[in-house]
Formats: C-alpha cells, structure tokens, sequence
C-alpha cells in the first residue's frame, strides 16, 4: 500500500473559506480537490509499505511521538485576492 506520515489539519473558518475561493477560482482547471475532513500536511512520503512495515512504522511514530501532545498552528502572512 501507498503510506506517507502527516499530520491531520482541522481547517478553521479562514482556511475553509480560502480553499472554497481557491476551488471557484481554480473551476475549470484539472484539479481533484480532497474533502476538508482528509485535510492533511504530509510530513514524509513513505511509497510502498508492506502491512508488516506499517506496524514498524507506527511503533516507532509511537515511541517518538508518544510522548508530545496535541498542538495547533496558524499559516499567516499570505493573502489571496
């Protein structure tokens, strides 16, 4: 399977509203725009994995990440008219 480590982004109302003007804008272009509830920053492109390499994959996330809490961050400084 194709596996990639992200971090899952709930949009707030600023970001959800920029995506909806990007996808008006954006209409008649070959884009294949994603649900907001899949919203996600890829952190690293893994390609294929076995299910086996997944399991390993997830155990050391845990051991690295385990130990940190939920955190939240804002995009600003860019605009779009």
């Amino acid at each position: 399977m194709r596996t990639f480590i992200a971090i899952k982004v709930n949009p707030d109302a600023a970001l959800s509203e920029t995506m909806a003007v990007l996808k008006k804008g954006m209409a008649n272009e070959h884009i294949k725009w994603i649900d907001e509830r899949s919203l996600h920053l890829t952190l690293k492109f893994l390609g294929e994995t076995s299910e086996e390499q997944v399991q390993q994959v997830k155990k050391i996330l845990a051991d690295v990440a385990g130990g940190y809490s939920e955190f939240s961050f804002v995009l600003d400084g860019n605009r779009i008219l």
